[in-house]
C-alpha cells in the first residue's frame, strides 16, 4: 500500500510511474490508474500469496518443513535463471519500461537481488523500505525486539547487547536454514550477482534488520517523527506519512456508531493469519470483545479480517459491537478513541495522524519495534499478546482512555502530519536521482 500511495506522490509531480510485482496486487495498482509489470505469474499467480498463508499456517510441523523446502526451491530456480543470463522476466521487465530510477522494496532480505539485476544492467537504484530504521546503533535497537532506548549508559549497553543477540541468532538460524534448504544461501548470491564495481562502490551491510542491504540511497515510508532518537546512516531520508488516504475501502457497515458511546476499534491485520494458530486468533478476538462485555459505556467495531475458520463462531455478547471481516478503518478512525492492532506499520501511521491513541499487541517481524515507538512517544501502550485476557484488555482500554497526557500528545502528532511540507525536500533527493546526467 505504501508503495501505491509513493507512486501517486510521485505521478502527481508529473513523473512516469511503472510497479513491477507478482499479480497479487495488480488489481489494486490498476485501480490507482498505475502503469503494471506482473512478473512470475506462472510461479505466483493471482491469489497464491493469501491461499499460501492460510495453507501452511494449518499444516503440521513436518508438513510446513516440507512446504518451506518446496518453496526454496522454487526460488531458488528463478535465481538461477537470473545467474544464467538475462533473459528472465526482471531483465524483461526493465527492457520494456527502460527506467531511469529503479526504487527496490527492501522489506524481505531476499529482494536484494532486484538492485543487484538493476545495477548489473547500469541503472541507477534506490531502496525504498516500508519499515522504520533498523541499523546497528546504541539508540537504533533490532526491530524484532521491541526494546524502547532511553538517554543513558545502560540503554545503550543493551540496545548493542540486543544487537549482538539478534545478529548471532539470525546467522546461526541462517545457516541451518540454509543446511535443510530451506533458505538461498545469500552471501553465495550477492557475490554470483554483484557488478564488479559494488565491492568497492557498494558495499553490503549486514548489521541492519533486513540483511543484506547494499550500500545505496534508501528513503523509508514513514515519518521521520515516529522514529527514536538517533543519528542515522549518510543517504538515509524518510518521505514521510506514505499511507493512501484516497484508497478504496469496503463499505461503511449497515450497524449504526453510536455517537453517544466512545468508539474504539480493533483490527489485527492480514499477518494474524500467518504469525497465530486459528484457536488463539479465536480466543483472542473473543477475549475483546469481553472486554466491552463488562463496559457497556463504550462501542466496539472489530474487523475479523479473515481470522476465523468456519467453525468458529463468535459470542457477540458486548452492546452494539460492529463485527465484520471488513470494515473501513479509514473511516473507523475518523470515530475512534482508540485502536486496538498488531501494530503494522500502516495502521500506526493511520492512527497517529488522526490522533487517535494505539493499544499495540504486536505479533511478529517489525511489529515489535513499530510498538516500541508507539511507547517512547507517548501514543499507547503494549501488550502482551500471548496473555492476552478479557481483564488484561479492559485494563488497558480503561488506562489509555483515562490518560489526557496521552490524547494531548496524540492530537500534536495529528498536528505535525497535517504539514507535510518538511519532506518536500526528501522527495526532491529522491527526484534528483532520476535526473538524467
Amino acid at each position: 500500500m505504501s508503495a501505491i500511495a509513493l507512486a501517486k506522490r510521485l505521478r502527481q509531480r508529473g513523473h512516469a510511474v511503472w510497479i513491477i510485482s507478482t499479480p497479487d496486487v495488480e488489481e489494486m495498482v490498476r485501480a490507482e490508474e498505475i502503469e503494471f509489470r506482473p512478473v512470475l505469474a506462472g510461479l505466483f499467480p493471482s491469489g497464491s500469496f493469501a491461499a499460501e498463508l492460510r495453507s501452511i499456517a494449518a499444516l503440521s510441523w513436518f508438513a510446513k518443513l516440507r512446504e518451506g523446502r518446496r518453496l526454496t526451491r522454487v526460488y531458488r530456480s528463478i535465481l538461477n535463471r537470473m545467474l544464467a543470463s538475462r533473459d528472465n522476466e526482471i531483465d524483461q521487465a526493465f527492457d520494456r519500461i527502460d527506467p531511469d530510477l529503479v526504487l527496490s522494496y527492501s522489506d524481505v532480505p531476499t529482494l536484494v537481488v532486484a538492485p543487484l539485476v538493476a545495477l548489473r544492467r547500469g541503472l541507477r537504484c534506490a531502496y525504498v523500505t516500508p519499515l522504520f530504521y533498523s541499523y546497528r546503533g546504541p539508540a537504533s535497537p533490532p526491530m524484532r525486539v521491541g526494546l524502547v532506548p532511553r538517554p543513558g549508559f545502560w540503554s545503550g549497553w543493551a540496545v548493542r547487547w540486543a544487537w549482538t543477540q539478534f545478529l548471532t541468532k539470525r546467522n546461526a538460524f541462517r545457516q541451518i536454514d540454509i543446511v535443510l534448504g530451506l533458505d538461498v544461501n545469500l552471501p553465495q548470491l550477492v557475490r554470483q550477482l554483484a557488478p564488479p564495481k559494488t565491492g568497492a562502490g557498494h558495499p553490503v551491510h549486514w548489521d541492519c534488520f533486513l540483511a543484506p542491504k547494499l550500500s545505496l540511497p534508501e528513503f523509508f515510508l514513514a515519518p521521520r517523527e515516529l522514529e527514536f532518537d538517533f543519528e542515522p546512516r549518510a543517504e538515509s531520508h524518510w518521505l514521510g506519512w506514505c499511507f493512501d488516504a484516497d484508497r478504496a475501502e469496503p463499505d461503511v457497515p449497515s450497524d449504526p456508531i453510536d455517537r453517544s458511546r466512545p468508539l474504539v476499534y480493533c483490527a489485527m491485520g492480514t499477518q494474524f493469519l500467518s504469525f497465530v494458530p486459528a484457536p488463539r486468533r479465536r480466543a483472542f478476538l473473543q477475549a475483546v470483545i469481553d472486554a466491552f462485555a463488562a463496559r457497556p459505556h463504550l462501542q466496539l467495531a472489530l474487523a475479523t479480517g479473515g481470522a476465523l475458520e468456519q467453525q468458529d463462531v463468535l459470542e457477540v455478547n458486548a452492546p452494539g459491537a460492529i463485527v465484520r471481516e471488513r470494515l473501513p478503518q479509514l473511516q473507523m478512525l475518523n470515530h475512534a478513541k482508540l485502536m486496538i492492532t498488531h501494530c503494522g506499520l500502516h495502521s500506526l501511521m493511520e492512527c497517529a495522524a488522526r490522533g487517535v491513541p494505539m493499544i499495540a499487541f504486536p505479533l511478529g517481524f517489525d511489529q515489535f519495534g513499530n510498538a516500541a515507538r508507539v511507547v517512547y512517544h507517548g501514543l499507547g501502550l503494549r501488550g502482551d499478546f500471548r496473555r492476552a485476557t478479557a481483564e488484561s484488555i479492559g485494563r488497558l482500554i480503561d488506562e489509555v482512555l483515562a490518560d489526557e497526557a496521552m490524547s494531548q500528545r496524540c492530537e500534536a502528532m495529528a498536528t505535525n502530519a497535517r504539514n507535510h511540507a518538511p519532506y518536500e525536500s526528501e522527495l526532491a533527493a529522491l527526484e534528483a536521482l532520476a535526473a538524467t546526467s
